[in-house]
């Protein structure tokens, strides 16, 4: 037998943390698009908020220092993570 292939243990052993490995990247990829998921919906929500508020598409794009409002900080925090996120998968080529 050669002495340069491994033992059916060490093919086994290396086969089994390859799996393991590529099962953490699955999860992880997972988790990181179900923030992307959760992000995009918060920002769809506050933008309906301003939405309402403004009471025309035009109106509440103006809004671009609402300072006054707290939706203004919960938008631009859910576009951060929006757009963070965003940046990421890109870089992984998942989008």
């Amino acid at each position: 037998m050669c002495s340069f292939l491994p033992s059916e243990g060490q093919f086994l052993k290396a086969f089994s943390e390859a799996v393991e490995r590529a099962a953490q990247r699955g999860a992880s990829v997972a988790a990181l698009l179900r923030r992307l998921e959760v992000n995009e919906s918060r920002l769809r929500a506050a933008e309906k908020l301003c939405l309402h508020c403004a009471g025309s598409g035009v109106d509440s794009h103006a809004c671009h220092r609402a300072f006054h409002c707290q939706n203004y900080f919960l938008k631009i925090d859910a576009s951060d993570g929006v757009e963070r996120i965003r940046g990421t998968t890109q870089g992984l080529q998942l989008g």
